[in-house]
């Protein structure tokens, strides 16, 4: 897909984890992010702009 680069260089970043199964981690491009995760991802993206 044309965002697996950037999917690649957030989970590498540690902007996003994934979802861990058991054979290996995955990012599910379908499912709906919580407000948790939107505000981990807000968090890390600005630790990175620092």
């Amino acid at each position: 897909a044309w965002y697996a680069k950037y999917v690649l260089k957030a989970y590498a970043q540690a902007v996003i984890q994934g979802y861990q199964e058991q054979d290996g981690v995955y990012f599910k491009p379908d499912k709906a992010i919580t407000r948790a995760e939107t505000a981990k991802v807000a968090v890390s993206i600005n630790e990175l702009l620092k």
